[in-house]
């Protein structure tokens, strides 16, 4: 299974460590994509996932490299030609690049 998967999600599966969502990230029987802005997403986050979660600077880290290794991610010049599909359809302007890549993808967005 395929999915693109959203900053919230990775963002929720931070917060809560021990939550379905970090658990099912790490199943190996699904492929998860993000346009390759996603790192510079949670980074603008980092200081409220620190304070929400309470993980250290290294650990904050080691989880987000870890995640990330479980996500292929899709440069914007290739679903671009999807954007105006996107904006027209998805409910929230901010997720219109996510969006995209699940139109060209052909898969859910979670």
């Amino acid at each position: 299974m395929r999915l693109v998967i959203d900053a919230n999600i990775i963002i929720s599966a931070l917060i809560s460590k021990n939550s379905k969502i970090a658990e099912i990230i790490f199943l190996e029987n699904i492929e998860f994509m993000a346009p390759d802005l996603l790192p510079e997403e949670l980074e603008e986050h980092k200081s409220e996932i620190m304070e929400k979660s309470g993980l250290l600077e290294i650990d904050y880290k080691k989880a987000i490299m870890s995640l990330c290794a479980k996500i292929i991610f899709i440069e914007f010049d290739n679903f671009r030609k999807y954007m105006e599909l996107a904006n027209q359809n998805c409910p929230d302007p901010d997720d219109s690049e996510y969006f995209a890549l699940a139109i060209m993808e052909k898969c859910p967005l979670w």
